[in-house]
């Protein structure tokens, strides 16, 4: 078959993997246990190298990784994680923040990726509907951290990747329980991987409020191998792939869990991904592109795309009424977006039905920045909207009606988000007054007219 059509080869290695871990086990559903997968092909190719960190140009073997997760994991069961229990992360990508995903995986708890530019307000609403048992990060955001969790007085540990004053250090925790007997007699826990959460990944919606779906074990393993469905030898589809994007990214968190398991380096680093970074990264480390494939269903005219299958997430944590509203009656997941096939089955991406801004690895509320520009007394009305950048994805622009007798500037608006909200949120795309919103029939915001009006050429933006 030629390489570059959807083959069978990655299954037929997947297949071959999962089968020797239940025939060591007897339970068919450890197929879908991502963390036996994941320990499994550690084992399976001790000295091949897991990842690396251009940052710093350090990096780290399966079998180093492996004597890590453990440690991690012992040390998470000793302190009473288990099925079910959430912890963050929230830390750049160094070489310590796959040890606790890996290890959560392993006890069965969940994984709940934070955005670690995140305010103290937008963290303690996390919190609230994560509810985590421990929280990992870097020591210049335990402080807020705390902050967040006492508002929401949750008793939470909070482990610092780097050395803290007062907090434990990761290489503490891990090391907490050192004792090599626990190693040598460590066991994956048992779970139902159809219904068990693996992830929780993060949406803040139309709404502002943020929301978790849960992904179980068998939505990641069922659906990830696919990603390699046009390469043909296994393991090592490619020597090497470079991951950009922060690890609450679904991007990110696709290759943290299939590199160990398909055997190709992964390479992160813990600076930021500036264009220079990127161009350093690549040509030292001369990368391999990866094409993925992404299949959709729909109807012939434009509509809503609904999904459904083994590899949709399970729900919203607990939050039953984004989950009716999310989900159709019979299990159909319904997106939010707008798509066309036309009459050879290519289907055509339309328009987002969903109000999310995307700033560039980052997803914006409209309805979140305008709730806080709605607090100031001289606002009578303001809805937002972005302004296309080729570089950057999508500046949030404010359109404000101001109230009668007031006096307000753009900076006072720009100010109000950038104290309220963080970095990313901040009204890059400037503020437009106008004397009335756009409102279609139905008395909603006329997003599309919002958008006609903000590009076009005589509109002043402050």
């Amino acid at each position: 078959m030629a390489p570059h059509l959807s083959n069978d080869t990655v299954h037929w290695f997947m297949n071959e993997l999962t089968s020797r871990i239940v025939s060591q086990s007897g339970n068919p559903s450890d197929r879908y246990h991502l963390g036996k997968i994941i320990l499994q092909s550690l084992k399976d190719y001790p000295k091949a190298i897991m990842q690396i960190d251009g940052a710093t140009g350090e990096e780290e073997t399966n079998s180093s990784a492996l004597q890590r997760i453990i440690e991690c994991a012992i040390t998470l069961r000793k302190c009473g994680i288990g099925i079910g229990d959430v912890i963050v992360l929230m830390a750049p990508s160094h070489l310590d923040l796959a040890i606790p995903l890996y290890a959560a995986l392993c006890v069965g708890a969940i994984v709940s990726a934070v955005d670690r530019t995140l305010s103290v307000n937008e963290l303690r609403a996390t919190f609230e509907v994560s509810e985590p048992k421990i929280v990992f990060c870097q020591s210049e955001k335990a402080t807020e951290v705390q902050i967040a969790l006492n508002d929401i007085e949750q008793n939470t540990e909070i482990v610092t990747f780097d050395s803290g004053d007062y907090l434990c250090s990761f290489q503490e925790f891990v090391t907490r329980y050192r004792d090599d007997s626990l190693i040598d007699d460590f066991e994956v826990a048992d779970l139902d991987t159809e219904s068990a959460g693996a992830l929780l990944i993060a949406t803040s919606g139309t709404t502002g409020l943020p929301k978790a779906a849960v992904a179980t074990h068998k939505n990641f393993a069922t659906s990830l191998p696919y990603v390699w469905s046009r390469s043909t030898t296994f393991p090592g589809p490619t020597h090497m792939a470079l991951v950009g994007s922060p690890l609450q990214w679904l991007t990110a968190i696709m290759s943290f869990l299939l590199s160990p398991i398909l055997k190709y380096i992964r390479l992160q680093t813990s600076s930021p991904l500036t264009q220079e970074h990127a161009y350093y990264l690549i040509n030292t480390y001369k990368i391999v592109n990866v094409d993925t494939l992404e299949d959709i269903d729909k109807p012939n005219v434009p509509g809503e795309l609904w999904l459904k299958g083994p590899c949709i997430f399970k729900e919203y944590h607990k939050n039953p009424e984004a989950t009716a509203e999310t989900f159709h009656e019979n299990g159909w997941f319904k997106t939010g977006d707008m798509f066309y096939r036309d009459e050879n089955f290519n289907y055509y991406f339309c328009e987002r039905i969903k109000l999310l801004l995307k700033y560039k690895s980052f997803q914006i509320s409209p309805v979140e920045v305008e709730n806080v520009i709605r607090q100031h007394p001289g606002i009578l009305d303001v809805a937002v909207t972005g302004l296309p950048d080729p570089e950057c994805g999508d500046l949030p622009v404010a359109c404000v009606v101001l109230r009668t007798g007031y006096e307000v500037s753009a900076n006072n608006i720009k100010d109000m988000v950038q104290d309220s909200l963080s970095d990313s949120k901040r009204l890059r795309g400037g503020v437009v007054f106008l004397n009335e919103i756009p409102m279609t029939a139905s008395t909603k915001v006329h997003r599309r007219k919002l958008k006609e009006i903000v590009m076009n050429p005589d509109t002043v933006i402050n």
